[in-house]
């Protein structure tokens, strides 16, 4: 995991992408709720947070911040930033993060019958979506 400092400094997330899991304290939910599902599209994830700095500051615990990229074979822009697009409306939907506003009530439809498959360092995220 990373903290919201190390991807404002870390050189090699500046010219990076994808979609993220932000993790913290939560009132109701306890210590390492996920919080947050985001994507850093057409922009670098260090560019993205400076986006939510607002209420990242005013968090009173550390927050973990987890980056995921997307797989595949795809090299057409538009095709993977739909992909990008649905992974978040998918994870949003199933997984209710507290600080998401969009995504979580209504199914999402134009999903295609997609499957999200998470690898690596998921921490709490589900293998399969």
């Amino acid at each position: 995991p990373y903290n919201y400092k190390d991807i404002l400094n870390k050189d090699d997330l500046k010219i990076d992408y994808g979609l993220y899991c932000i993790y913290g304290n939560h009132a109701t939910s306890g210590p390492e709720t996920l919080l947050y599902i985001g994507k850093a599209w057409k922009q670098t994830f260090a560019a993205r947070f400076r986006q939510h700095a607002d209420w990242i500051e005013r968090e009173c615990a550390e927050l973990k911040v987890f980056l995921g990229r997307l797989g595949g074979t795809h090299n057409n822009t538009e095709q993977c930033n739909k992909n990008v697009i649905d992974a978040e409306t998918l994870l949003i939907y199933y997984l209710s993060p507290p600080y998401n506003s969009s995504s979580i009530y209504d199914h999402p439809k134009d999903v295609g019958g997609k499957l999200i498959l998470n690898f690596g360092k998921r921490y709490k995220l589900p293998y399969c979506v």
